[in-house]
């Protein structure tokens, strides 16, 4: 398991995992009252931060 997980982990550069931290803090404050969107939809929230992590939205840049 940990093999796999160091797998993944290396296709992540420094930055991209810094981006990726810094806008899983900012979903915890959204989450916790931050933004009424996030705390009514978080479900969505979460799912919006998953894609942009993943670089998974066509079309769409990862926050920075």
């Amino acid at each position: 398991m940990v093999r796999g997980l160091e797998a993944q982990a290396r296709g992540f550069s420094e930055p991209r995992l810094r981006s990726a931290y810094a806008a899983l803090v900012r979903l915890d404050q959204d989450l916790k009252g931050g933004s009424h969107v996030a705390y009514a939809s978080p479900y969505l929230a979460l799912q919006r931060w998953i894609l942009d992590t993943c670089r998974a939205l066509p079309g769409v840049d990862a926050r920075t």
